[in-house]
């Protein structure tokens, strides 16, 4: 349902998105804290008391990542319906943070594969629920440039990873990671639950300060006619869609147009997986060690990851 916003209220909206987004600027961190540091996990000089991974243990600690994901996006999906998006979002923060505690306490691969878990489950969570957030706050002017953001905070995340992992030891860098999730559990106290949510949760008078909060308007504010209108308008749109999920059938997906909507995300996504480039981010160090070029693998993987972000920027730009 498309609303209409106050300036003052794109500037709510996109405070709010950047808020969220430091939770998967730290999730892109965890996700490329793999390539600095397998090469230190796999020499005799390993922090792990279990001595050197192994190359079949290395692989695991790379991919187990997208069962978590895959784990995390079940369960999100399930908890923004139960709880709301903006709670779903916020306890994005646990697994993040148990992430970073476990990579500092770790002593054998085994913990590493359950912190590696733990960040897939927070990426699942990310894909799941940003999109609800961004879609449920959002001017339709500006949705296209904040849904952006997601991409670019987790590309910042693991160009992040890449420089700070070519610098600070093994045990220092989750130290300061870790202040990341930190600062978004705080942050998120002071953003309120998208209207759509509230009004599922049959919170109407809180789902009318949400909506203000998120239009412009202050809390205090008299209700115009337009914005009463507008809140009635989604309150409704809200009734309808509810009574319509409830009646949702297995037939509803075998529509020409469901049929059609359900392959286009399949085919991107096949796309997005199968180019390779999780393989590459998550071995990047240990990728160009083996290419046998004069610059040091670390700086070329921050190389890398800086093209990345340049991809990224131009991708909503033009």
């Amino acid at each position: 349902m498309c609303l209409k916003f106050e300036s003052k209220g794109v500037l709510h909206q996109v405070l709010a998105t950047c808020t969220i987004n430091i939770v998967n600027y730290a999730h892109g961190a965890a996700l490329g804290w793999v390539s600095p540091f397998l090469p230190l996990l796999q020499s005799e000089d390993s922090p792990l008391e279990t001595g050197p991974v192994t190359v079949e243990q290395g692989s695991w600690i790379g991919s187990i990542l997208c069962l978590g994901g895959l784990f995390g996006a079940i369960v999100y999906g399930y908890l923004t319906e139960k709880i709301g998006v903006k709670k779903s979002i916020a306890s994005l923060c646990i697994s993040n943070m148990s992430f970073w505690t476990i990579v500092y306490f770790g002593t054998s691969v085994y913990h590493l594969y359950l912190a590696r878990f733990l960040a897939g489950v927070t990426g699942g969570g990310v894909i799941v629920t940003f999109p609800l957030f961004i879609a449920d706050i959002s001017d339709s002017k500006v949705r296209g440039a904040l849904g952006s953001i997601l991409a670019l905070a987790g590309n910042s995340g693991i160009l992040t990873m890449y420089i700070v992992g070519d610098l600070l030891s093994y045990r220092t860098v989750p130290v300061v990671m870790i202040s990341l999730p930190t600062l978004f559990a705080i942050l998120m106290t002071l953003i309120p639950e998208t209207p759509q949510s509230l009004l599922k949760q049959r919170n109407v008078t809180q789902a009318e300060q949400s909506l203000k909060f998120y239009s412009g308007l202050k809390s205090d504010q008299e209700c115009t006619p337009e914005f009463k209108q507008q809140f009635e308008k989604l309150r409704n749109f809200i009734l309808n869609s509810k009574l319509q999920s409830d009646r949702l059938q297995l037939q509803d997906f075998t529509s020409p147009a469901a049929k059609k909507g359900i392959l286009i995300g399949i085919f991107l996504m096949f796309l997005n997986q199968f180019c390779g480039v999780f393989a590459i981010l998550t071995y990047a160090v240990s990728i160009f060690s083996e290419s046998g070029s004069t610059l040091s693998p670390g700086t070329s993987a921050i190389i890398m990851g800086a093209i990345q972000i340049v991809g990224t920027i131009a991708s909503f730009i033009f």
